[in-house]
């Protein structure tokens, strides 16, 4: 297997370390301790700027609004978004939003895509998931029995 990583996704991995550098770890404090519906607005212009790079959502392919980055591919970007709380989130790529999306994109009818997968992809929505255990605390996923 070759695991050598080609340039063009070299360039990318570095304007995405620039990009967390120069934007994103200086604000993380002000923004993980402020209120999250005050930042919003300014996560909201990120993730703009992060869609005009042509960056957004790696782990969705192209024809429903990611760069439709492989595996192996998106691993690499993670490993550089994960250095700051802020990056996956700016990038569109968090979960659980992320396993949503693609179990949508695969498995989910004309009206739940148009409802729900579009508008999580394009990052209008968030989603979430719940868990529940008859006897322990379904939060806790160490938890876990059933």
């Amino acid at each position: 297997m070759n695991f050598e990583i080609p340039e063009w996704l070299n360039d990318q991995l570095a304007e995405i370390r620039q990009y967390m550098e120069q934007k994103l770890i200086p604000i993380e404090k002000e923004i993980i301790f402020s209120d999250f519906f005050e930042v919003e607005p300014r996560l909201k212009g990120l993730r703009e700027e992060v869609k005009k790079m042509g960056l957004w959502a790696p782990h969705i392919p192209a024809e429903i609004g990611g760069c439709g980055k492989s595996l192996l591919q998106l691993g690499l970007i993670s490993e550089v978004l994960g250095q700051s709380p802020l990056g996956h989130y700016t990038f569109g790529c968090q979960a659980p939003d992320a396993g949503n999306i693609e179990l949508l994109h695969k498995f989910g009818s004309a009206e739940q895509k148009e409802k729900w997968m579009q508008p999580l992809a394009n990052g209008d929505i968030r989603s979430c998931f719940g868990m529940t255990e008859p006897d322990t605390a379904g939060s806790n996923p160490t938890l876990l029995e059933s």
